[in-house]
């Protein structure tokens, strides 16, 4: 036999016994009412038979009853919110007979004992015999049910939240990932251009660690962090570009414009990086002759940010572009943080443009 597992249990609350005992108090009026009113109860003015409320023929006629069958009920539910539900279907099926035949038995035979043992008597016609075993077989089965229906509406909630906790947890781990990524094109023509500069000039080589240096901390600190300010980033782009600058010396222009109420604003980091290496290796590098890179960040409309990279360079393919591993990257973190999306255009006269909007 399959062991319970704790796990998928499904706690049966002290709320859920208030419900329980509100639903066994409804019956009970509703079915002394319906006695009452069967057997002429509103005619016994003046003929010595009992009120509706009377406590003797209250108990005897239905309070007796659903008291105990709220009470038989509360460690069958409990069973089955905890224990019972995780068994294979026959031997639920097997276990819910059994009790049921338990329930009903025992309900009927204290009831009977307990009537005769206060001397009660019901005085508007009711009778211990198979309509008792069948209202109480039949609230037995109501019951079942709502118990039934209770843990599996808990079973999907809490698989719901499970399978939101895993999304989220994949989506951390992935975007974690993402950002620790540093292209290893850069840092190869980075320490080329470091070791062209060692012999001509000491101080300049000494420039270029520092900026590059700056570099490595500034993407350790980002993977560590959600948000930045605009103008952390710009700055990271600016010592980033200073160094493909020194690269590609009169070949390069950069520029950058960017609205003075943008530099508060917070983004995730390291999103315009990988755009700008891509402009820088598919756009400025296999183009002869000068070229530029412009970097826009604008207030728009509903106060979202623009961004802009836009180049001179070699411009889209002929066959179309197939993004490579940096853009797919920030497709992939700007569709997760921001349910947002990279657009790519020709740059006129000539280069790529590409925009989004936080």
């Amino acid at each position: 036999m399959r062991r319970p597992d704790p796990d998928t249990a499904v706690f049966f609350t002290r709320r859920d016994v208030g419900w329980l005992a509100l639903f066994y108090l409804v019956a009970a009026l509703l079915d002394r009412t319906t006695v009452w009113l069967l057997w002429g109860g509103w005619q016994t003015s003046g003929t010595g038979q009992p009120a509706y409320l009377d406590p003797s023929e209250l108990m005897a006629s239905s309070g007796l009853d659903f008291l105990l069958r709220f009470l038989l009920s509360l460690p069958i539910s409990y069973l089955v919110a905890t224990r019972l539900h995780q068994l294979s279907l026959g031997r639920q099926l097997l276990a819910y007979s059994m009790l049921g035949m338990v329930f009903v038995v025992l309900a009927g035979q204290l009831s009977a004992q307990l009537k005769a043992w206060f001397g009660w008597e019901e005085l508007f016609g009711g009778r211990l015999g198979i309509y008792a075993y069948y209202v109480t077989a039949l609230f037995y089965c109501l019951q079942l049910g709502l118990i039934l229906l209770l843990v599996h509406v808990r079973k999907y909630k809490r698989a719901v939240h499970e399978q939101a906790q895993l999304r989220d947890a994949l989506t951390r781990s992935q975007l974690a990932a993402l950002k620790a990524q540093l292209n290893p094109h850069f840092i190869h023509n980075t320490f080329n251009s470091i070791n062209a500069a060692i012999e001509p000039a000491n101080e300049r080589a000494r420039e270029l660690i520092i900026d590059l240096s700056d570099l490595f901390r500034y993407q350790h600190a980002g993977a560590q962090q959600e948000l930045v300010t605009v103008a952390e980033e710009i700055e990271f782009l600016t010592k980033y570009l200073g160094l493909v600058q020194r690269r590609f010396q009169d070949r390069l222009h950069v520029s950058f414009a960017v609205e003075q109420a943008a530099l508060t604003r917070r983004m995730p980091p390291m999103l315009l990086q990988p755009l700008v290496e891509n402009a820088v290796q598919h756009g400025i590098t296999p183009t002869i002759g000068a070229c530029a890179i412009h970097l826009s960040v604008q207030l728009g409309a509903a106060d979202r940010l623009l961004f802009t990279v836009a180049d001179t360079g070699a411009g889209l393919p002929a066959q179309g572009m197939r993004p490579g591993l940096g853009l797919r990257n920030t497709q992939l973190r700007l569709e997760k943080l921001c349910n947002s999306a990279l657009h790519i255009t020709s740059n006129e006269p000539r280069g790529v443009r590409v925009e989004f909007s936080l």
